[in-house]
């Protein structure tokens, strides 16, 4: 049965700093976060752990504890209307097991509807309307892994899909078509419904059964992804155009063989995901390039994470830790691209230009600087800073930097370090 490896790094990034990208917001707790819920109307749910889900009902500046009767992790919440919610839990290790909880006054109360000892609940949970929900986990029992009620979580019953032992998350695009990732026999798959859940078959599976499915999302009846971890290999994001038939890998420049939990696509386009260690990539072109964001708590994994639009977004995980970012996470980070010491200063023409959303701006560094590097637009305004004041090492660097949210037009970007100034010229063309 899979385990979340929680890996603690002692080694320090070589990704420099950018202002105002993610910004901690730390509840003071050392409960861990598991999902996030937004339940309209400026009101937020987080799961945590020992049974405890904290409310925020002004997207996330101050936050109230909600205790439930269990002391094991609540993997997800999920409300259909302001006052009626459910949430579910999982105890993977002793004793082994889980519980259905709901609310119909906001959380201020939760009771228990439904408990068993043979299914851990993780982070599946979706209703289709007021009557109909499914809830899926880790089960003891093959075919038994996701639970179905049809009176508005009255009462649960299990769904018999052949061979599935675990799910770890549904995506539905309307009441009748959803996917869920999940496992069985040694080997992860994907699975689809077109009836409302009443009967679920699969879509996909590893080929060579060395992958790890955590989470997926799908957009419209063609387009989804699905992510997690190779085994033997780094971490894994594959994409469907065909609604699941068929699978493509996609890669992102965050060198890591760790687990990605969640994903968060808000449209065709722009999404994001997170995961162990603190990883944050994010893409603006569905994927095909995924670009890694500097997260202020990198070493502590993050499970879940949600985004209201292209600037404003949440993401939760281990030790409390709430980070926040209203510029859409920043730009992706500045890395180091050779340690070999230049004759001089130098910046360089960023590649391509003109250029639609992405440009590399590639600059060197003859020794130890203080470095300041800004885009300007023509009227000389700051467009965004890519560096402030960041001590960096003597090497060459390459910047990403992003256009998608600004217009059309002539822009500079300008470096500065250890008293060498230069700017040059880039056109953004859309």
């Amino acid at each position: 049965m899979k385990k979340i490896n929680v890996i603690f790094v002692v080694f320090f990034l070589s990704y420099a700093s950018i202002n105002a990208q993610w910004i901690k917001d730390s509840i003071p707790t050392t409960d861990w976060f598991y999902d996030i819920h937004y339940a309209g109307s400026n009101t937020l749910y987080v799961s945590g752990s020992y049974g405890r889900i904290y409310k925020s009902t002004n997207r996330g500046q101050n936050w109230s504890v909600q205790q439930t009767s269990t002391q094991r992790e609540v993997g997800a919440v999920y409300f259909i209307n302001q006052s009626t919610g459910f949430a579910i839990t999982g105890d993977y290790y002793s004793p082994y097991g889980g519980e259905i909880f709901k609310t119909t006054n906001g959380g201020l109360n939760w009771v228990n509807k439904f408990t068993s000892g043979i299914i851990c609940f993780r982070h599946a949970l979706h209703f289709i309307d007021a009557n109909t929900g499914y809830a899926g986990g880790w089960s003891l029992l093959s075919d038994s892994a996701i639970f179905k009620t049809s009176d508005g979580g009255e009462t649960w019953h299990p769904v018999i899909v052949s061979g599935l032992f675990g799910v770890d998350k549904f995506s539905f695009i309307n009441s009748y078509t959803g996917w869920a990732a999940g496992y069985g026999y040694n080997k992860e798959f994907v699975v689809k419904t077109t009836d409302g859940g009443s009967n679920w078959f699969m879509v996909y599976t590893d080929p060579v059964h060395t992958d790890y499915f955590y989470s997926l999302q799908f957009l419209n009846a063609n387009t989804g992804w699905v992510i997690g971890l190779k085994s033997a290999g780094p971490s894994l994001i594959i994409k469907t155009t065909d609604g699941g038939v068929t699978w493509t890998h996609q890669y992102h420049n965050h060198t890591t063989n760790w687990e990605l939990y969640d994903i968060h696509m808000i449209n065709e386009n722009t999404g994001w995901i997170v995961g162990d260690v603190g990883v944050i990539v994010k893409t603006t072109n569905g994927g095909a390039n995924w670009r890694a964001q500097i997260n202020p708590s990198f070493g502590l994994a993050m499970f879940a994470v949600y985004f209201s639009g292209v600037d404003t977004g949440l993401a939760v995980g281990m030790m409390g830790r709430i980070i926040k970012t209203v510029n859409g996470g920043g730009p992706v980070s500045v890395s180091n691209v050779s340690t070999e010491v230049p004759a001089s200063f130098t910046l360089y023409q960023n590649y391509p230009n003109p250029f639609n959303p992405e440009t590399r701006i590639r600059y060197s560094l003859p020794r130890s600087s203080f470095v300041n590097l800004v885009v300007y637009d023509a009227l000389g305004r700051v467009v965004q800073t890519l560096l402030n004041n960041e001590n960096q090492a003597a090497g060459t660097y390459e910047a990403v930097f992003d256009a998608s949210r600004i217009p059309s037009g002539v822009y500079y970007y300008r470096l500065t370090a250890e008293g060498f100034s230069e700017t040059r010229k880039m056109v953004v063309i859309k």
